[in-house]
């Protein structure tokens, strides 16, 4: 519920009561991203993924990750982990949000365009104004770039 302090103490204390548990790590990930510690996300949802390498979601996972590595501004990971998880489920909306900013923050922009359409149809309505409201990168310092980034790519106001 964007208390990203709370967050990172209680995945905190799960991987340190099991190191090998590879949701906190993807968790942890995330939350990380969202904060905007880079080094940290990344580390983490790769640690994620390694844990897990089998798992019957891993689409989850790679989408989880795909948002991590925004965290990081690590673009081409983003995008790579994103349409590895949309190959698997093209009906998550949060991989498209996810995919859409890579897209367009590292200069993709008819690629994000074309996303964001597939965004709509998921979620008609969905608006930059919902993103600001409702990402968890709105507890970090990384929304109003990200919803930058959305509205350059069509995403309306």
């Amino acid at each position: 519920m964007k208390d990203l302090a709370t967050a990172r103490d209680r995945l905190d204390a799960a991987v340190n009561a099991n190191p090998n548990e590879s949701l906190a790590w993807l968790f942890k990930g995330v939350v990380h991203g969202f904060s905007g510690e880079g080094d940290d996300a990344q580390a983490a949802s790769e640690r994620a993924l390694a844990l897990s390498p089998l798992d019957p979601l891993r689409h989850y996972y790679d989408s989880l990750a795909a948002t991590a590595a925004l965290g990081a501004l690590r673009f081409e990971r983003a995008i790579a982990l994103a349409q590895r998880s949309l190959r698997v489920n093209r009906t998550h909306p949060s991989t498209y949000r996810a995919l859409a900013i890579a897209q367009s923050a590292g200069g993709q922009l008819s690629a994000a365009r074309d996303t964001v359409h597939q965004l709509l149809l998921l979620t008609p309505g969905y608006t930059v104004r919902d993103f600001r409201a409702r990402s968890g990168f709105s507890a970090g310092p990384l929304c109003e770039r990200f919803a930058q980034a959305l509205e350059e790519a069509g995403l309306p106001k």
